[in-house]
């Protein structure tokens, strides 16, 4: 068995984008990537998505 702590550096080395892919399909939401896609537009996020967590200022 294993698990992720808050500090184990994944979530930052993942952009923004792959993050909420990632919890969408842990939690088994349907049409994840169709309804990220909706929110990043409606967001005006299209710029950033792509971007490392770990990159963004705080």
């Amino acid at each position: 068995m294993w698990h992720l702590t808050e500090h184990s550096g994944l979530y930052d080395n993942m952009s923004g984008r792959d993050n909420l892919i990632f919890f969408a399909e842990v939690f088994g939401l349907q049409q994840a990537r169709a309804r990220i896609d909706e929110h990043v537009h409606l967001f005006h996020m299209e710029d950033y998505q792509h971007r490392k967590v770990g990159t963004a200022p705080v």
